[in-house]
């Protein structure tokens, strides 16, 4: 199972997408939905999601911080973006950091289906390409991401009242 962190800062679109998605059926576990990328990192030291899907514009730190700041963490992940913009400069930075789908919404459970089972596909080829290493090499910090190749394959371009910032999945 690959664990998944959702983040958005509207509830409703939270719930419709917790709801909506069959997580085990994917193979993912939703572990925690987040309402803003500051809560979304503190989520992350509890325990590090291998795939992050996340709105773009959110208070704060907008969902493309949020994937920089993220992958620096854990440079294997993949990032999913939800955007309701369609601007250039949006994807532009999306494709800069390393963001795998940048989604309009509103999407299709299919279409978002669809790239969430492409991120298993690159998360599964990330662990593969990582466990061949020898062990030394999966400690350094200057080996590129296994994720780096899987990704150039993977990138299908262009594809209410205050609740708790995060809440764990149950």
């Amino acid at each position: 199972m690959y664990k998944l962190l959702l983040v958005d800062d509207e509830q409703i679109i939270r719930e419709g997408l917790a709801r909506m998605i069959d997580w085990e059926g994917l193979g993912l576990t939703l572990t925690a939905s987040c309402s803003n990328a500051l809560a979304a990192l503190d989520s992350m030291t509890d325990d590090m999601p291998d795939i992050l899907l996340a709105d773009v514009r959110m208070p704060g730190m907008n969902g493309l911080e949020l994937v920089e700041r993220a992958m620096a963490l854990h440079p294997q992940l993949q990032a999913i973006i939800l955007s309701g913009y369609d601007t250039f400069q949006y994807a532009q930075q999306a494709i800069k950091t390393g963001v795998m789908e940048y989604l309009l919404k509103p999407c299709s459970q299919e279409e978002l289906t669809s790239a969430l089972e492409r991120a298993c596909t690159c998360t599964g080829s990330a662990r593969s390409a990582l466990s061949a290493l020898p062990a030394a090499c999966r400690r350094s910090s200057s080996m590129p991401s296994p994720a780096s190749s899987c990704k150039s394959r993977c990138m299908p371009w262009p594809s209410p009242p205050r609740t708790p910032a995060c809440s764990r999945a149950r």
